[in-house]
């Protein structure tokens, strides 16, 4: 079923996708906007990290690769 869900979500207009996770007793999973050119995906397998650590390491480091992206 997740992957039905995700694929619904892909087959839509990129410019409206911002992120998605998924999150089960065996992994978490993100895919977010990224830069204006990608997107990222984390998979974790450690369930107590909590998904706004996550969330925040990945704005973290957005905001270095756009950086880096226009340094280009």
């Amino acid at each position: 079923m997740v992957g039905i869900h995700m694929l619904l979500l892909f087959s839509k207009s990129t410019a409206q996708f911002q992120n998605l996770e998924v999150r089960n007793e065996n992994f978490s999973a993100f895919i977010d906007y990224f830069t204006t050119n990608t997107y990222v995906m984390v998979v974790m397998t450690d369930p107590t990290i909590p998904s706004a650590t996550t969330v925040i390491n990945i704005h973290n480091a957005r905001k270095h690769f756009e950086k880096l992206e226009g340094a280009l």
